[in-house]
């Protein structure tokens, strides 16, 4: 509901214009963009940011200076008064307002940390008292619907403190919406019940719909950070496995720095998976005569069933779902292809068990890097990892040298109403997708759905593509979202770009040279050598962790007896011999770097149990401490047996390589 004016008979004062000033001074300092959100609104209204308070006081709203101290602001509601602050001393109603939400902080469901979304601003004195009072570490996120409340606001107390904080936020107006995408980057995985939101109840009756959309989006952002901090907790593990799985594979492989800068000025098309493929298929096999195709593994299916071959298929994803790619039928029967499959190493293990191509290896990221590197050059065939395999497929072929690079199947929205191109094993309706839809529209100005995830990989591209100038990149994904630094490209204008391109009998034939003489990127006998005195190291770290276990056990068992002089006593006995424990497994540098990502989950309760107040007495510390330790250890016992298993595992797989 729009302020209005008050015509009751107010005194007319106005605030001292000296503190609108000083605010902006700040803005430019250290909120830059919000100082040009101000500047845009006052040209809109024919002012000078300056004046602007002054431009629009007593035409949208009206201050009222109150009975003791401050200011407050009035407007109408079925002919009714009410005030956004108190008309005595709102004040003294902030440092209330602010005591009581700082309070509310509940150390044992939120940790150490305590962030707070406040819904309304108004005049903002409870926002600054929150920024001025608040001890616990974390963000404060304001929020308001009105730019008019902000002109208000910094005109009647000095916020340069505040604006000043980097741990203070401030959204307002329409842009507000965004910075949910800021949470979403502030927030850790560990944080996310450290998060309250609080309402400003004066504020939020004038514009309810408002904030409800920004607490649904809010709640949308912290379900999507646990949805993650769980699929790296389920896949680390994966990818562990995925990893120890394709060793033997790993050792037969090329690896993708051998074929850097081999193709330059070679036309490649990166084939994605998006409803438009089916579009393109028809002249794909035309195109082929020209260009590289590297299909992604999502798009293989129906690429195969047109009777195309690929020159590379693009395989990173570690779940098994994407095993299906590779399959047909209802028997989930392998595909049989022959093209070299460029593989992560954390792909997916059945998929390199299956593939019958040679196989390139491109790392993505740093994990488990450490130790393969020193049986070879290993992190020499790292890549830069997009978030995608769309993305990844795009710098492989950059990293190959190919000019100009097409990409096709890159839709980047719902625009048929489906997710996938047909044939695919993940074509869903639009309605059934589980991601939340995002109004926008397409590379014509037609409204189309997409997602948070599809920005990203668009966001992706835009900031990748400049880098290589040189290299031409065109966006043939007929219907798909535009992407900055690509132009669309028609079939006619893609045949013209070719028509001047070579043959690629020859590219092929030297594909299939390097594939053949290229030595393996890991070696093999080092690698079994060091595989058998990881399973020792293992072994060891079981044993020294179940003593561990045991003394946390027993000294939790001590302070829950509350008899100071048995504790001081034994208790230092017992640290003595965890400190030693601890400096063995410390040590033990292979199996560190092996259990590091699966202890994402024993860390999240690690963390979580750890967290002691600031005033806990000497006997609530033991207490936690000895409950951390316990999980801490008996977790890695756990560990130690389970990875024990996986590389026994393994190592059969080598020996039956070896007698096959």
């Amino acid at each position: 509901m729009p302020i209005i004016d008050d015509k009751s008979g107010s005194s007319g004062k106005q605030p001292p214009v000296e503190y609108w000033l000083t605010n902006l001074a700040a803005l430019q300092r250290h909120r830059a963009p919000l100082y040009r959100q101000l500047d845009t609104y006052a040209r809109e209204l024919g002012l000078s940011v300056e004046n602007l308070p002054q431009g629009i006081f007593g035409k949208t709203f009206e201050l009222l200076p109150c009975r003791r101290q401050g200011w407050t602001l009035v407007y109408k509601q079925n002919e009714q008064k009410a005030y956004l602050h108190s008309q005595y001393d709102p004040l003294r109603e902030a440092a209330d307002w602010a005591r009581s939400t700082l309070a509310g902080h509940n150390r044992q469901q939120q940790g150490n940390k305590d962030h707070l979304i406040v819904m309304g601003i108004g005049l903002g004195y409870h926002v600054t008292e929150l920024v001025q009072h608040k001890t616990i570490e974390g963000y404060i996120v304001a929020v308001d619907s009105s730019l008019e409340h902000l002109i208000a606001a910094l005109s009647v107390q000095d916020w340069s403190e505040a604006l000043a904080n980097p741990s203070f936020i401030l959204a307002v107006g329409p842009d507000s919406k965004d910075f949910s995408e800021f949470l979403a980057s502030a927030i850790s995985f560990y944080e996310v019940d450290s998060v309250r939101i609080v309402d400003y109840r004066p504020v939020v009756r004038l514009d309810e719909a408002f904030y409800q959309k920004i607490i649904e989006d809010v709640l949308f952002v912290l379900n999507q950070i646990s949805a993650e901090l769980a699929t790296l907790m389920h896949f680390s593990e994966q990818w562990l496995e995925n990893i120890f799985n394709n060793l033997p594979v790993l050792c037969r492989s090329a690896g993708i720095a051998d074929f850097a800068g081999k193709f330059k000025g070679v036309p490649a098309i990166v084939v994605a998976a998006g409803p438009s493929l089916n579009k393109v298929l028809p002249e794909l096999r035309r195109w082929k005569e020209k260009a590289l195709l590297f299909v992604v593994g999502t798009a293989l299916k129906p690429v195969m069933k047109a009777g195309i071959e690929p020159d590379f298929i693009v395989s990173i994803d570690g779940g098994s779902p994407n095993y299906y790619h590779f399959t047909d039928g209802e028997a989930n029967e392998p595909l049989s292809i022959k093209t070299p499959l460029i593989y992560d190493p954390k792909v997916f293990w059945h998929i390199c068990n299956i593939h019958e191509g040679p196989k390139i290896a491109a790392v993505t990221s740093d994990f488990m890097g450490e130790w393969l590197y020193a049986f070879g050059p290993y992190l020499e065939q790292k890549v830069a990892a997009g978030p995608s395999v769309t993305n990844v497929a795009f710098e492989l072929a950059r990293r190959m040298g190919c000019n100009p690079i097409f990409l096709t199947g890159l839709d980047l929205c719902y625009q048929t109403g489906f997710t996938h191109a047909e044939g695919t094993a993940w074509r869903k309706t639009e309605a059934k997708s589980e991601r939340k839809l995002l109004p926008t529209v397409n590379m014509f100005g037609e409204p189309v759905n997409t997602t948070w995830a599809f920005q990203i990989f668009k966001d992706w591209f835009e900031k990748e593509i400049p880098k290589t100038p040189d290299v031409r990149a065109y966006n043939a994904s007929v219907g798909g979202l535009a992407i900055e630094g690509a132009p669309y490209a028609t079939n006619d204008q893609i045949e013209a770009l070719l028509d001047g391109a070579a043959d690629l009998s020859e590219v092929r034939e030297q594909i299939r040279e390097l594939l053949a003489t290229t030595p393996p990127i890991i070696d093999r006998d080092r690698l079994k050598a060091d595989l058998g005195g990881l399973q020792e190291e293992l072994d060891r770290a079981k044993k020294l962790a179940q003593r561990a276990r045991d003394l946390s056990k027993r000294m939790g068992r001590l302070y829950d007896r509350k008899e100071p002089g048995a504790i001081e006593r034994r208790i230092g006995g017992m640290l003595k011999e965890l400190e030693t424990i601890d400096e063995e497994l410390k040590g033990m540098g292979n199996m560190n770097v092996m259990l590091a990502l699966p202890f994402q989950s024993l860390y999240f309760e690690y963390f979580r149990r750890i967290e002691v107040p600031e005033d806990a007495d000497e006997r609530a510390t033991g207490l936690k401490v000895s409950e951390a330790g316990r999980i801490l250890y008996d977790s890695i016992v756990k560990m130690a047996e389970k990875y024990h298993k996986m590389l026994s595992k393994t190592l059969e797989r080598f020996g039956e390589e070896q007698s096959g």
